[in-house]
């Protein structure tokens, strides 16, 4: 089996797991802030921005120019086009699991205050990020796949395509 380390791609997983750390931090000053505890909190947004700008938006801008324009050659050769949006299916069943297991927990924890608080917070984070990823998921299919279907598919065939429901 080939380690991170060995993958022509190291660089770039390395550096995302550098942002996502990074990210993680933010998540701690929105915490704070959502707690209460304001003490490092204007520090930490601050800070938050700081990264947005000077991290996290020029990745996303290096990967357009410099990482997709390779990746797009390499998924018409041996990739799937809809394996990201398969990826973002992963992830909001797993989200709706720890959800569910979560309410559960939840609901049995009647009388519990510290653990009932600290479910609260799991429970509204799960729920933003549900949101997030359900929101952009429909939004790259409503802006990239829909259109494609409108452009090339009759209404005959998407029909057929819904089974008659939708």
């Amino acid at each position: 089996m080939t380690t991170n380390h060995q993958l022509p791609s190291a660089k770039i997983r390395e550096h995302h797991q550098e942002l996502l750390s990074k990210l993680a931090r933010v998540r701690e000053t929105i915490d704070r802030l959502e707690r209460g505890e304001m003490g490092e909190v204007n520090e930490g947004l601050r800070e938050s921005v700081k990264f947005f700008d000077a991290e996290l938006r020029p990745h996303a801008e290096w990967e357009e120019d410099n990482l997709y324009p390779p990746v797009g050659e390499l998924l018409k050769r041996y990739g799937s086009p809809t394996a990201t949006m398969e990826v973002d299916h992963d992830a909001i069943v797993g989200r709706i699991d720890r959800f569910r297991n979560d309410v559960a927990a939840f609901l049995s924890l009647s009388g519990r205050p510290k653990e009932r608080e600290q479910l609260t917070r799991q429970l509204i984070r799960n729920a933003w990020q549900l949101e997030a990823i359900v929101s952009l998921h429909f939004t790259k299919e409503e802006d990239v796949y829909l259109p494609l279907v409108d452009s090339h598919m009759t209404a005959k065939e998407v029909e057929k395509l819904l089974g008659g429901e939708h």
